[in-house]
């Protein structure tokens, strides 16, 4: 966890999490699974997508070897290297367009990073996340394969970009475990990241 202080007072982000392999792993026969949770709230949300929803929140002709935004800001150091997309390179389907159910979908994936965090932090946060009007400007959007979603192959990506969080998960080959791939995520709020609007 990335925490920035000014004045006292803590901001949340930038925060990148992964886990190799994305399934269940033991350890001393104690059983882990830290990013399951997360990676099957994405699965759940696309699967709850209709074809014509599927496809157009597939971010077409572009490929994703890892985050789009990492902590490492482009490798410069800088947090005021970062760009969110704007206008029409956001893409995605808005959540405003999906019924209810879909909504919910996707407050669930929002909550898995949110929740993390004390209710004193977290409340506040998913109503700002996931307000009726945060959610007319907040894009879901997938990548990778064109046939679908799949989180057994590496490359496949998923994104909820609002007006301040931004949530990436990008699944990636084995490293240390061949043949299984895991996951690298990265969960932003574009106003608050490293203490900024403080």
């Amino acid at each position: 966890y990335n925490i920035t202080f000014q004045a006292g007072v803590g901001s949340h982000t930038p925060n990148h999490q992964g886990a190799e392999p994305k399934g269940t792993f033991t350890v001393n026969s104690q059983s882990y699974a830290p990013l399951d949770p997360e990676g099957e709230a994405f699965v759940a949300l696309f699967d709850g997508l209709d074809a014509t929803q599927l496809a157009s929140a597939y971010l077409s002709g572009q490929s994703f070897a890892d985050v789009v935004l990492g902590p490492v800001e482009y490798q410069t150091g800088s947090s005021a290297s970062v760009v969110f997309p704007t206008g029409s390179d956001r893409g995605g389907v808005l959540v405003s367009s999906l019924d209810s159910t879909q909504q919910a979908l996707v407050t669930a994936v929002i909550a898995q990073w949110v929740e993390d965090y004390d209710p004193s932090i977290a409340d506040e946060l998913m109503t700002t996340y996931t307000s009726t009007s945060a959610y007319v400007d907040t894009y879901v959007a997938w990548g990778g394969n064109s046939s679908g979603p799949d989180v057994d192959v590496s490359g496949t990506y998923f994104r909820i970009d609002g007006p301040r969080v931004w949530l990436e998960v990008a699944v990636q080959s084995g490293v240390v475990i061949q043949n299984i791939t895991h996951y690298h995520t990265m969960f932003r709020d574009k106003q608050y990241d490293y203490g900024g609007a403080l």
